[in-house]
């Protein structure tokens, strides 16, 4: 049984040689993460640190991004209050303990670039992080749609 294919000669075959970026393409983030600019107080759990009020680049379920006038080193604990806004019902701020993963100063500037990992957060708590960041990026959408909300 011979089986021809009226569009035969408009496919094309795409080879491995055409993948560009291939390594690059592999993502093994565990969760979503929304470009949201969350305000959040940082406290570093080592020698009593001060708070500092910041806001996140973006925040997922496993943890999130800042930017702090504060040097934090890698593998710092910290302690996290996260002020998630459009919360039904409103709550007191989320907090939670993270770790820093990687921390670096951001090219001719005096502020730093903190990425962090949440660590022992209940399921609960990552829950309502997930909810925020459907919510959030609802709103986001239907912002782009018809406008400001």
């Amino acid at each position: 049984m011979n089986t021809t294919f009226p569009d035969a000669d408009r496919i094309s075959v795409v080879t491995e040689k055409d993948l560009k970026y291939r390594e690059k393409t592999k993502n093994e983030r565990e969760f979503f993460r929304l470009n949201d600019h969350v305000k959040i107080e940082v406290r570093a759990l080592e020698n009593a640190g001060n708070v500092s009020e910041c806001r996140t680049s973006d925040i997922s379920a496993g943890g999130l991004q800042f930017f702090s006038g504060s040097v934090y080193r890698d593998g710092m604990l910290l302690e996290i209050s996260c002020h998630l806004e459009d919360r039904d019902p409103d709550f007191e701020p989320l907090r939670v303990y993270a770790k820093v993963v990687k921390a670096g100063q951001v090219r001719n500037s005096h502020y730093y670039n903190v990425s962090v990992k949440y660590i022992d957060v209940s399921q609960k708590d990552r829950s309502l992080i997930e909810h925020y960041i459907f919510v959030r990026q609802r709103k986001m959408i239907a912002e782009r749609r018809v406008g400001f909300l």
